[in-house]
């Protein structure tokens, strides 16, 4: 009985509630964000995770209703921030030039960007083939999202490793095709570089679109036009270029924009190879993740690594599946 009541109380321990502070805008405002943590050492405490949160309700939208989707972190101190957002180097307060980083790329992959009928197109392109962007990459499936929560990134690799998150949340109705369209037009042909909201009033003038529909942070669905995407069952979240005081936006985190709920899921820098091991045996890999001749041969090396380490998974149990 006593070992069942340590468990029980490693459980409740593990489950414990976090408490971020949160400040919001250039005002100073404080927002109290909580998060509800669980702690995940296999795939099997994740499925079940992932199986509490279609039952969650949030705003009175139940998950059964909706669509979840789902975002991997390999660091879970990192805030969820769109890549643009993101210093250069942690503490100069340095940033990419989202507009200049944009014109760049398009001159420099001009046959490519050439051949997409929208900026959308281009954006989403940009994004999907490493460019730093306002897009903030979210999946429909959990086990992709934990295999990016597990994958160390650079960083983490020089830190010798960070415990993983990966974050839930449910679609919103707040896709309006044409204004993410005129967001994405914006910025490669004006950009945020030295804008203000003149201009950007003077460009929804032109373009005969309100103003303040550029202040909605929008849900897109990535079009299936290539291997990876389709593979990952990907979506992107666009930050709105305004906000609700009609500056333009510039965001550290999107953890406070209503798109993700409190339930998170840790998963212990400890345990991210053997659970890497386990999404191997289920199909998830780097080969399966990016679908590139380099990637898939990656994940070859990968296996064979564990199986000379003496980390390979248990074959007697591939046997009895």
């Amino acid at each position: 009985e006593s070992l069942k009541d340590v468990k029980r109380a490693t459980s409740d321990w593990l489950h414990a509630f976090y408490v971020y502070i949160i400040p919001l805008g250039s005002c100073g405002d404080i927002f109290i964000m909580v998060f509800e943590d669980t702690a995940i050492k296999d795939v099997i405490d994740y499925l079940e995770w992932v199986k509490c949160t279609s039952l969650s309700e949030n705003s009175g939208i139940s998950f059964e209703q909706t669509k979840v989707y789902y975002r991997g972190q390999s660091d879970s101190s990192w805030n969820i921030t769109p890549g643009i957002f993101r210093e250069i180097k942690q503490g100069t307060g340095k940033k990419l030039d989202e507009s200049r980083l944009l014109k760049q790329a398009s001159l420099c992959l001009w046959n490519e960007m050439n051949s997409f009928k929208t900026y959308l197109e281009k954006l989403i392109y940009l994004q999907h083939y490493g460019l730093k962007t306002r897009l903030l990459d979210v999946t429909f499936n959990p086990l992709t999202a934990l295999y990016f929560a597990c994958i160390e990134s650079k960083e983490n690799e020089k830190n010798e490793g960070k415990d993983g998150v990966v974050f839930c949340g449910y679609k919103k109705e707040h896709y309006d095709p044409i204004t993410a369209e005129f967001i994405a037009e914006y910025l490669f042909t004006r950009g945020q570089s030295g804008a203000n909201f003149s201009d950007l009033e003077f460009f929804a003038k032109q373009q005969k679109a309100k103003v303040e529909s550029f202040a909605e942070t929008q849900f897109i669905f990535a079009p299936i036009n290539n291997l990876r995407i389709e593979a990952q069952d990907g979506a992107f979240i666009m930050p709105s270029l305004i906000k609700g005081n009609g500056y333009i936006a510039n965001y550290d985190k999107l953890d406070n924009s209503g798109f993700f709920d409190k339930k998170r899921a840790i998963i212990s820098k400890n345990y991210k190879d053997s659970i890497l091991q386990e999404l191997f045996l289920l199909g998830i890999n780097s080969g399966t993740i990016y679908k590139g001749v380099s990637d898939k041969l990656e994940a070859i090396q990968q296996e064979e690594s564990w199986r000379i380490l003496k980390y390979e998974i248990n074959e007697t149990s591939c046997v009895k599946g």
